[in-house]
């Protein structure tokens, strides 16, 4: 049985899948001020902090552009790199805004 994911690739143009990407990744911005949101995210980067995660595993599920654009970015490694993700997934929209 195909993933949902699997399905939406196979049936649905780039265009489609960029829309419905953007759709529901914009959507987040709603939840980012929500106590409870606020308090999970914290606590997955404090745990992400205190993990003493291999550069093996951390390449295995990192892209190189995140692991190096991480360095420098903060004090804790999981904290950089999750600055660094974050980073990266909303590079799109400012590229998008800016060469439209």
């Amino acid at each position: 049985m195909k993933s949902f994911t699997d399905q939406i690739h196979n049936s649905a143009t780039w265009q489609e899948i960029h829309a419905w990407h953007f759709s529901y990744a914009d959507r987040i911005r709603y939840y980012w001020p929500l106590p409870i949101v606020k308090k999970a995210v914290e606590n997955l980067i404090a745990t992400f902090d205190e993990l003493k995660v291999s550069d093996k595993i951390l390449a295995e599920r990192f892209s190189p552009v995140v692991l190096d654009n991480s360095d420098g970015l903060a004090s804790a490694r999981g904290r950089a790199i999750v600055r660094s993700e974050i980073q990266n997934t909303l590079l799109p929209y400012f590229l998008e805004d800016c060469c439209a």
